[in-house]
C-alpha cells in the first residue's frame, strides 16, 4: 500500500491494519496475484509466450521462472528444452518469492510468539501503537531477538510504554 505514488507525499505503508488518510490522498493497493500452480516448467511454452504477449509475463520472467526462450516473441524450441533440462524443479505447489521468503526468515515463528505474548501483557490501549512501532524497527533484524531489541527502543523513545512481563522474559 502506497500513499501518493511518485509524488514527493509519498509513503509506503508496508504491513498495516488501518491507514489514515487525508483529502486528496490516493491509495494504491497491490496485492499477491493468483500465483499459478504446479512447477512453471511444466507450463506450455506456447502459453507462456502468450503471456508475455499478453503483457502478465516479462520476457525475463518467461526464460528465469518458465524456462522458455522467446527470439522476437516466438518460441526457441531447441534453446526452451536445453534451459528447461538445467533449471531446477519447483517441488512445492507454489512458491510466493524471494520477498515472501525474507519475510519469513525475519518474521520467524518465535518472533510472532514473542511479539503476541507482548502485546497480550499490554493494556489493551498500547497493543496497535506497539505493534505498529515493532515493525517498522524490524529492518535489518530478525527472530525473537529482533522483536526484543525492536521492543526495547519502542520502550527507550516511548518511556510511557509498560513493560510487560513477555519483554522481560525475552531479556533473560
Amino acid at each position: 500500500m502506497v500513499v501518493n505514488a511518485g509524488t514527493k507525499a509519498e509513503r509506503r505503508l508496508g504491513a498495516v491494519d488501518t491507514a489514515t488518510l487525508e483529502p486528496g490522498d490516493v491509495l494504491t493497493v497491490r496485492s499477491a496475484g493468483g500465483a499459478g500452480r504446479g512447477c512453471p516448467l511444466d507450463r506450455q511454452a506456447e502459453r507462456v509466450a502468450r503471456d508475455v504477449a499478453g503483457g502478465y509475463v516479462s520476457e525475463a520472467a518467461a526464460r528465469d521462472e518458465y524456462g522458455v526462450v522467446l527470439v522476437d516473441g516466438a518460441v526457441d524450441v531447441t534453446a526452451t528444452e536445453a534451459l528447461r533440462a538445467s533449471m531446477p524443479r519447483h517441488t512445492e505447489h507454489f512458491h510466493y518469492g524471494p520477498e515472501r521468503s525474507t519475510y519469513e526468515q525475519q518474521w520467524t515463528d518465535e518472533a510472532y510468539d514473542l511479539l503476541t505474548d507482548i502485546l497480550a501483557d499490554l493494556p489493551i490501549h498500547w497493543r496497535f501503537f506497539v505493534k505498529t512501532e515493532v515493525f517498522k524497527r524490524m529492518e535489518g533484524r530478525s527472530g525473537a531477538a529482533g522483536v526484543a531489541a525492536a521492543f526495547e527502543e519502542v520502550c527507550v523513545r516511548f518511556p510511557e510504554v509498560p513493560r510487560p512481563d513477555a519483554h522481560a522474559r525475552a531479556a533473560e
